[in-house]
């Protein structure tokens, strides 16, 4: 019976220890074989390249399936998108409950009848979004319209825009600056980051102006007013509490 090992580098097929396919394993995570597969081979390729799924069980017609479990099924691998007990329909006919192993899948698309966890992402056309509650997908609950459910997920470096779900330590870029978010929470206009200090944090640039809704810290230097300060306590910036304020002891002047 071949047995499938896996490392973080490589996928090999072996029958018997130590040889694998048609040659042997040189060191762990590179394979030597005719067919030249080296340790950043992808495991998809390689799969397909030895006919690997001939080392998993095949998937049987009947009994419960774990959720993760993978299976050899005809000349491809299914895995187990959520646990169930095995109908009589074909993977290919049933999404919801199996995915076939590719190369480079990505997100998955959202797809009807499938249990779906808080935190799961998905596509729906073209757009990524993040599942808020869990339940199962139904035609009438498409991510875009209900917003109890989906929300629509930004990757870091994207331009802040309402209506997203934006977790702690993504940047966006708003109105020329560059914000990293303290408070996971979903965007809504009247909290843009210049606005919203306690949702976002402005990434000060090298020997920067004062400015309002930065978290300074301790040693901080800022230029105000043709002079230099150093910040002499931690604090995130408001309009009044700008170096040099009347009773106001944030700042020093260093020059």
């Amino acid at each position: 019976m071949p047995h499938v090992y896996m490392t973080d580098q490589a996928v090999f097929w072996a029958v018997g220890d130590p040889v694998v396919a048609a040659g042997i394993l040189d060191e762990p995570g590179v394979l030597l074989t005719g067919l030249a597969l080296v340790s950043n081979v992808d495991a998809n390729t390689f799969m397909g390249d030895v006919g690997i799924a001939d080392g998993y069980n095949p998937l049987p017609t009947s009994g419960w399936l774990e959720a993760g479990d993978m299976y050899s099924y005809e000349d491809d691998i299914v895995i187990v998108r959520q646990s169930h007990n095995r109908t009589i329909y074909p993977p290919q006919e049933t999404p919801a409950l199996f995915m076939f192993y590719q190369e480079g899948a990505g997100v998955l698309d959202w797809i009807v009848g499938e249990l779906v966890y808080v935190g799961t992402h998905r596509m729906y056309n073209d757009v990524e979004y993040i599942c808020l509650q869990q339940h199962v997908t139904q035609v009438d609950w498409i991510p875009p319209a209900v917003i109890a459910l989906w929300i629509m997920y930004a990757e870091p470096g994207q331009a802040w825009q309402a209506g997203v779900y934006y977790s702690v330590g993504v940047e966006v870029t708003y109105i020329g600056n560059t914000y990293t978010c303290l408070q996971a929470h979903t965007s809504q206009a009247g909290w843009e980051p210049n606005v919203a200090i306690s949702l976002w944090h402005l990434e000060v640039p090298p020997s920067p102006n004062w400015q309002v809704g930065v978290a300074y810290k301790v040693g901080d230097h800022v230029l105000y007013g043709g002079h230099e300060w150093a910040c002499s306590q931690a604090h995130t910036s408001i309009s009044t509490w700008y170096p040099g304020a009347p009773g106001v002891y944030l700042w020093t002047q260093v020059s």
